[in-house]
């Protein structure tokens, strides 16, 4: 029988395991990217010889615009209010929420996703994306159930117990009855949700409090913690096998279960971490650094942690430095507080990709092309994760209406790291292309669909197809 899940709120202390993980991390970062590096060493030698007479070198301006880009970005925790939508629609990337299971299954093989479905709508009216969790225990309420009644009617073990909202049914986390229900609800929410291009992510949320794989405030149940083998078993392994298409991830729980995260990284699932300003400082989330996109999520909002006198724009540097998000919880009040810093910092999280520098001979051999050379930053703070093309593409003369592709560039794995700065060159496919005058340009998208532009790049002036006029060339 197999299941999952991960997460607490202990500060404790930053795990050592966990830095000796971000170590490598970063170390497996440096490695690939002096290999990729190693293989374009012709490019970097040859670059003032190539780029000399006949060629011209485009400088595209830096645009100091927040870019809403795949797989990375602010994300607004609950439901967007009219006062604060205009800013959360500039602002944020992704809208996130939690569910009891009680709330999506009232009655065994009875499913109601409306709550759910409510949320997608809305989040995609804004033009956002949506993400989720779906919780068994929640003592934030005060509903006696969030684990269904009918699922501790049909034989699962629960324990009543008294919390600060009243009481509450709690599972025996490790029951065969529970754990076979709860399978069959993953399988029915992956056949409801998986692959569905609205979901940004999934968190996996079935075991302790809020989800968080932690039994904080749940003590008088007398279950006792599962070792991280259970935790594998249990919680994560259902998620990974229901779900083939959506991206997963585990609420960091305790330092305990670090190698069980680690292991679900290599299956593909991320991490967060919910403790940033008072129980972590985001080193727990370097476990996925290098592999996925992890996501920071605040210890309380904004306006407790300044009045408790935790709020500190040092702090969270650090914490930005040491896990590399590349999603973080937005508070309207938090921005307010510092517009500029929160705007350029909506901008590293992730990746920030520009081009630096585009040089191509302005009048093109058909028969003979030569080297287009590019030069990148990556400004961000964490590699870019999907698996991207850079293509290149000739306008009329005005530069309104696309004509002809004449060929790309594939981006590998963390080939652009965060802080670097590459040169890559690329031959133009021009051999059948007719004579005539025409205007370069550059965009950047997902590898493998449809030649729809689905990246910006952080240069100013892209078109409304996402297209970067880089200059005009004759092809003769």
């Amino acid at each position: 029988m197999n299941r999952k899940r991960i997460c607490i709120r202990s500060l404790l202390s930053v795990s050592v395991i966990a830095l000796i993980f971000w170590m490598a991390g970063c170390s497996r970062i440096e490695k690939e990217t002096a290999e990729t590096e190693a293989a374009f060493e012709s490019v970097e030698e040859e670059w003032e010889e190539q780029t000399g007479p006949g060629y011209i070198r485009v400088e595209p301006e830096i645009s100091d615009e927040l870019l809403m880009n795949p797989g990375k970005g602010y994300i607004f925790m609950g439901w967007p209010d009219q006062e604060h939508e205009e800013l959360l629609e500039e602002m944020v990337s992704v809208g996130y929420s939690r569910f009891n299971w009680c709330e999506l299954e009232p009655a065994e093989g009875v499913y109601d996703w409306s709550p759910i479905d409510r949320f997608i709508d809305k989040y995609r009216s804004m033009g956002k994306s949506f993400a989720f969790g779906v919780m068994n225990v929640n003592t934030s309420i005060s509903e006696m159930y969030v684990t269904p009644e009918w699922v501790f009617e049909a034989g699962a073990e629960g324990r009543l117990i008294d919390t600060d909202n009243g009481k509450q049914m709690i599972p025996n986390w490790r029951d065969e009855v529970f754990l076979e229900k709860l399978d069959a609800f993953i399988d029915a929410l992956a056949e409801r949700y998986d692959g569905d291009e609205d979901i940004e992510f999934i968190d996996i949320r079935s075991y302790g409090n809020w989800g968080e794989q932690h039994i904080y405030n749940l003590e008088d149940a007398g279950w006792d913690d599962l070792s991280a083998e259970e935790l594998k078993e249990y919680y994560i392994m259902p998620y990974i096998e229901a779900f083939e298409s959506s991206l997963l991830v585990n609420p960091w729980g305790k330092a305990e279960y670090n190698k069980t995260y680690q292991w679900a990284v290599e299956q593909g699932v991320s991490l967060r971490r919910d403790g940033i300003m008072r129980f972590s400082d985001g080193s727990e989330c370097a476990l996925a650094y290098g592999s996925l996109p992890v996501v920071f999520e605040f210890a309380e909002d904004y306006l407790r942690l300044e009045e408790g006198g935790y709020w500190d724009i040092e702090v969270l540097e650090e914490s930005l430095k040491r896990g590399r998000p590349s999603y973080m919880q937005f508070f309207p009040d938090m921005y307010a507080s510092d517009q500029e810093y929160f705007k350029k910092l909506g901008n590293r999280l992730g990746y920030h990709i520009w081009i630096d520098s585009l040089s191509y001979k302005e009048e093109m051999d058909r028969d003979a092309p030569k080297e287009i050379f590019l030069e990148f930053t990556n400004d961000g703070l964490a590699p870019l994760y999907d698996e991207t093309e850079l293509r290149l593409a000739l306008f009329d003369e005005s530069g309104s209406d696309l004509l002809y592709d004449i060929g790309g560039y594939s981006f590998e794995y963390a080939e652009i790291a965060p802080g670097e700065s590459i040169k890559r060159s690329m031959v133009p496919e021009i051999k059948k292309i007719p004579y005539g005058s025409y205007v370069l340009a550059v965009s950047m998208l997902s590898r493998g669909y449809d030649n729809v532009p689905d990246y910006r790049l952080a240069n100013k002036d892209a078109s409304e197809e996402l297209w970067y006029m880089m200059g005009r060339c004759e092809i003769g």
